[in-house]
């Protein structure tokens, strides 16, 4: 019996372990324009901007998206998926991404061109 405690403790431990690799990628979108409803863009035609100054064209605000992965890259490619997911061609920062606690962190705006 106690063997099979040791075991099981063991196992528990080394699946905690293994599973700390899926808590670094973490992403949420909120929606804030419900009656925009505009088709998915390709992750890659959803251009990333620096600051909301930054664009000349106008825009309209369709979400947030807050994120984190283990790379800058990473990050910056979940947030071009969700925001083209929701129809979105433009991700914009609000802040640069960051690294804090082992992942990098991004968070913005996902906007359609008008």
């Amino acid at each position: 019996m106690r063997r099979s405690i040791e075991s099981l403790s063991v196992l528990a431990v080394a699946a905690s372990l293994l599973s700390g690799c899926t808590f670094a990628y973490k992403s949420s979108y909120r929606e804030t324009n419900h009656s925009l409803q505009p088709k998915p863009v390709a992750a890659a035609n959803v251009k990333v901007v620096k600051t909301r100054e930054d664009l000349a064209r106008k825009w309209t605000e369709l979400g947030t998206y807050n994120g984190n992965a283990p790379t800058v890259r990473e990050a910056m490619d979940a947030a071009k998926q969700v925001c083209g997911t929701e129809g979105a061609d433009l991700f914009i920062l609000n802040t640069p991404p960051f690294q804090s606690d082992g992942v990098y962190k991004v968070d913005g705006i996902c906007a359609a061109s008008t």
